[in-house]
């Protein structure tokens, strides 16, 4: 069965969600949309030196940096030849479009703590094919789905991204202070069990720490607190849940472990806007 799409239903893409812009050519440095952006910066020509959360970093050629939101950054100095890639994304976009949790909180750790990082031969092909890519599908004004084909580019670009970090460093990463490693630990935690265990608690004690400390280590390596974490794998895992026909709403709420029905509502309301009735009206229309 085909079904006629309006293109007046249709949202269509906002080009100052992703840029891909070169320093040379478009006569500015990434420094200038910092704040406002993560940026991942491919370095071609030239140097660059920065602090990034009171640290002094540098970038040469074949240096891969990313910045994300929420780090501190000052002090940047462009060499005279500086030469650069570099890619911006809005984060309501690359939030959109994440394609994995997991890796994606493995590498905002990684990425917090070593935010330069350079490619080796094939690193530098993936990254050169992801840009080009990138290139080809924001020039295409006139596709009627190019906000979705631009996402799609973006999380084969973070597919790419963990594949060079997970060779030589990510997957075998041991997290370089106690409290990297905490924050961690608690996300495959909450990956595993806050679709049934919702209190901070739960993983404090298995982290033989305080509900209290675990919610620092979470604000400082995320800028978000544990509960926050909870609650967005919590939500993911019900959206998934309601999504599929084959399971009662009761059943869902018992899965999710809640005393009973009238909690796992009031909790779909307070976190979705709708009761999980609603969800579902909404979502098979």
């Amino acid at each position: 069965m085909y079904f006629c799409y309006s293109m007046e239903t249709k949202k269509s893409f906002n080009a100052n969600d992703v840029q891909l812009l070169n320093t040379e050519r478009d006569r500015c440095n990434p420094d200038e949309f910092f704040g406002r952006y993560h940026l991942h910066i491919l370095c071609r020509q030239g140097n660059m030196l920065f602090m990034m959360n009171g640290i002094k970093h540098q970038m040469g050629v074949g240096d891969f940096v990313i910045w994300q939101i929420g780090s501190e950054l000052s002090d940047v100095i462009y060499s005279e030849d500086f030469v650069a890639d570099f890619l911006i994304l809005s984060p309501p976009f690359l939030i959109k479009y994440n394609p994995e949790r997991i890796w994606a909180t493995k590498a905002f750790v990684y990425i917090k703590n070593n935010p330069v990082f350079h490619l080796n031969d094939e690193g530098l092909r993936l990254c050169n094919a992801d840009f080009r890519l990138f290139a080809e599908r924001l020039s295409e004004r006139n596709h009627l789905f190019q906000d979705e084909v631009v996402g799609s580019t973006l999380q084969m670009f973070f597919y790419d991204l963990w594949q060079i970090y997970s060779c030589d460093l990510m997957g075998e990463q041991r997290a370089s202070n106690s409290a990297a490693e905490i924050f961690q630990r608690f996300i495959t935690l909450v990956s595993q069990h806050a679709f049934r265990e919702r209190k901070i608690s739960f993983y404090s004690d298995r982290l033989f720490v305080s509900p209290k400390y675990l919610s620092e280590v979470s604000r400082s390596f995320s800028g978000k607190p544990a509960s926050d974490w909870i609650t967005g794998y919590a939500v993911q895992e019900m959206q998934a849940m309601l999504k599929n026909p084959e399971l009662t709403l009761i059943e869902i709420s018992y899965r999710m472990n809640f005393p009973n029905y009238s909690n796992f509502t009031k909790y779909a309301k307070a976190n979705i806007a709708m009761s999980p009735t609603e969800y579902r009206k909404k979502i098979s229309i």
